[in-house]
């Protein structure tokens, strides 16, 4: 895929807790982070700020971060996360049943995700989901299957009223992944302000200047 297929990139300056929470529908956003409390300061408050406007909220826990890590995370936030999970209003899910094989194409784990983001149908007018994308298996990274799933995800989210928070974890993807993955998608959530031929650079500028909170 050539640097014309690129999406163009619209930045969300400041620090992630302050502007993602009120992301509206149709949004699809990456971020990066390099431990899980930097990742918790980005989702929670992303996913707290859904469940306070009555959305359908979802989140996705990657191979090295629990279901009861997450939940629990909510709790610390001042949030009964138990009211939720009965009541359907939040999921949080491992990549348990997620077609993670490497002979998996793309197009594949859309079909999986849009069969599965039919809150609307469900008394919802929108849907919020929060993924750490560790959730992806090591051969379905090292196939490059990412990017142009990302890519896909973008055509999805316009479709369906969904808003969607991308999570990164820098020590597991390649700088390679890093630099087409920030590509695929159409919104950011960086630090300071950015240009868009300026995000794909290195994983030094990735951790120095951009996508990293909680500094």
């Amino acid at each position: 895929m050539s640097s014309n297929d690129y999406t163009e990139h619209n930045h969300i300056d400041s620090a992630a807790e302050a502007q993602l929470p009120y992301v509206g529908a149709h949004k699809h956003v990456c971020c990066f982070y390099r431990t899980h409390l930097e990742m918790e300061r980005i989702w929670v408050a992303f996913i707290i700020e859904g469940l306070r406007q009555g959305q359908k909220c979802i989140v996705v826990v990657g191979i090295d971060y629990g279901v009861e890590e997450a939940v629990q995370a909510l709790r610390v936030a001042g949030l009964n996360p138990n009211e939720h999970l009965e009541n359907g209003s939040l999921v949080v899910a491992n990549n348990q049943g997620f077609p993670t094989s490497a002979t998996v194409k793309a197009e594949e784990v859309i079909v999986f995700w849009k069969a599965r983001l039919t809150a609307c149908n469900e008394g919802y007018q929108s849907v919020r989901v929060a993924a750490q994308m560790t959730w992806l298996s090591a051969a379905q990274r090292e196939l490059d299957v990412v990017p142009e799933y990302e890519f896909l995800c973008n055509k999805l989210f316009l479709e369906l009223p969904i808003s969607a928070l991308c999570m990164y974890d820098t020590a597991i993807f390649s700088e390679y992944q890093l630099n087409r993955v920030t590509a695929a998608h159409p919104y950011i959530s960086t630090r300071n302000t950015v240009n868009a031929s300026e995000v794909s650079s290195t994983t030094e500028f990735l951790l120095g200047k951009a996508f990293v909170f909680g500094k």
